[in-house]
This record gives C-alpha cells, sequence and structure tokens, in this order.
C-alpha cells in the first residue's frame, strides 16, 4: 500500500539488508500503516513469511493472520486429549509455535467443559484422533500432504490418510473461489474464528472478537467477505463463540469472550510454526 511504501522510504535502515530480513510489529496500529485493501497492517514478518491484518466492519473487530508458506501451518492435539483440553498459550508454548487459534469444536456440558473431548474428525499426519459427525451440514476441512492444499468437502471413510491435518465442523464458506453462505446461515452475530487459502497456497486465519462492547461479532458471511476480500479460494468456519482466540508471541491479540478472557480449554489448535523449524 502507498502508506507502507512511504513508511518503509522513511526508515530505509529497515531494509539495509534487503526486505528479506524485514519485521515490522505495530499491535497497536500506531505507525498508521494499512493494506492495499485499507485494513490496518499491524504485523510484517518477512523471515516467517508471516503478515497480520486488523479487520472491522459494521459492529465487529478482529484480526487475520496471513501465512505465505501452507507447511507452516499446523495441527496440534491436547497432550492430555481425551481427559483434559489446554489453552491456546499452553498449545503455542509445548509447539514452539509463533501463532495460534482455535479450531474444533467440543463436547461441552452446560458450558463447563474442559475441551477434553473432540467434535468431528481430528486429523494429524493422516490419523484420525476424534470421529466423525454425521450432521448434513458438518463438512471437512484439511491440507492434504500431497500437494499443500486446503479443500472444503464432506467426510469419507480413509479420506483422512491422504491429509497431514483435517477437521470438521460447519458450515463451509468459500469453495472454489464463491461464496457458499448467505446472511447468517441461522447462526447469528457472534465471536467467528475461521480458516481460509489462496490459490497461491496463503493461508488466512481469522479471529473476530464478539459479545463485548468494542466488537459485538459478526456473521459467517461477514467472514467469508473478508477473507475473499483477500484472495480467499477454499474457506471454513471453525468453532467460534468464546473459544475464538489468536495468540501472537506470547500475548493474547484478540480478545475472547471468556469468562478468563484466555479463550476456553480446547481439544486441539491451528498453529503458525516459524519458517526456520519447517522444511520448506
Amino acid at each position: 500500500s502507498d502508506s507502507f511504501a512511504a513508511y518503509i522510504e522513511k526508515h530505509d535502515e529497515l531494509i539495509t539488508d534487503g526486505y528479506d530480513n524485514l519485521f515490522i510489529e505495530d499491535l497497536d496500529g500506531a505507525l498508521g500503516l494499512t493494506t492495499s485493501e485499507g485494513d490496518d497492517l499491524l504485523v510484517v514478518d518477512i523471515p516467517n513469511n508471516l503478515l497480520i491484518i486488523g479487520v472491522k466492519g459494521s459492529g465487529y473487530q478482529g484480526k487475520m493472520a496471513l501465512v505465505k508458506q501452507p507447511r507452516q501451518v499446523v495441527m496440534a492435539k491436547a497432550s492430555s486429549l481425551g481427559s483434559f483440553g489446554q489453552e491456546i498459550d499452553a498449545f503455542c508454548n509445548n509447539n514452539d509455535a509463533i501463532l495460534g487459534i482455535n479450531a474444533s469444536g467440543f463436547v461441552d456440558p452446560k458450558g463447563e467443559s474442559f475441551g477434553a473431548q473432540v467434535k468431528g474428525c481430528l486429523v494429524i499426519d493422516g490419523m484420525d484422533y476424534g470421529s466423525h459427525h454425521e450432521e448434513p451440514a458438518w463438512k471437512f476441512v484439511g491440507v492434504k500432504k500431497n500437494d499443500e492444499r486446503m479443500y472444503v468437502t464432506y467426510y469419507t471413510p480413509g479420506m483422512q490418510e491422504e491429509y497431514r491435518w483435517g477437521m470438521e465442523f460447519y458450515p463451509g464458506l468459500i469453495i472454489d473461489g464463491e461464496s457458499v453462505v448467505d446472511g447468517t446461515y441461522g447462526m447469528g452475530i457472534q465471536p467467528r474464528t475461521t480458516i481460509g487459502q489462496a490459490k497461491d497456497g496463503t493461508m488466512l486465519l481469522l479471529i473476530v472478537d464478539g459479545r463485548q462492547t468494542h466488537s459485538l461479532g459478526c456473521t459467517v458471511a461477514d467472514c467469508a467477505e473478508i477473507m475473499l476480500r483477500y484472495g480467499a479460494y477454499q474457506g471454513m468456519n471453525l468453532d467460534g463463540g468464546s473459544s475464538s482466540v489468536m495468540y501472537y508471541r506470547g500475548k493474547f491479540i484478540t480478545k475472547p469472550s471468556s469468562v478468563t478472557g484466555r479463550g476456553r480449554y480446547m481439544p486441539n489448535a491451528i498453529l503458525v510454526k516459524a519458517a526456520a523449524d519447517v522444511d520448506i
């Protein structure tokens, strides 16, 4: 964007060694940097192929991470899955991740669950640690081992063997570049977590705050529109509500609506690894 180009021109010391080592962190938006789409540009981490932007619309605010290398995006399960879940900071710390978001839904009687039992498939390196959820609205989303492409599809027995990671939830948002949701999809205005992928492989991880004065939340159609703005070719809604959270380099950079302000205990998470820790 023009604002970014102007900032670099004034601070050319940032690119003394070229753009490959460029790192700017401005989580409060104090520098006034924007993307070409007009959203706040909060993190530019070229060594880790990562951008973080601030998004906002009518009644909502959130953040989206864009990861240029899909192999850096992984799925992790709780270390005591089946007995106890983990909070997002534990997922990041235990897996040396630089960023993390929540992922699957979980069995939650009376809203007092500790995220022990995942709902739907939970695939990591071809192994399913969950179980197929048969409601027709639920879809499977995952990244295949052979081409690093993300697919939004229906689960069929044995397909998990083709995937590096995957999970089930609902609804699908974007399929082959077209939004497949309209309005609220009967799900209302809520905190949201979604994931998408552009044709060039860039992964989009979106969190929208909700149930708070600074942000009421948004619809699933709003999420699809945000991701389409940044080139999403496939997109999927993940578990939302008080679970929605983004954690980055030791900080909660979104504001979960949970009582603790830290999100929930969860069975799994989607993480972004440092480029140096991944075979790219």
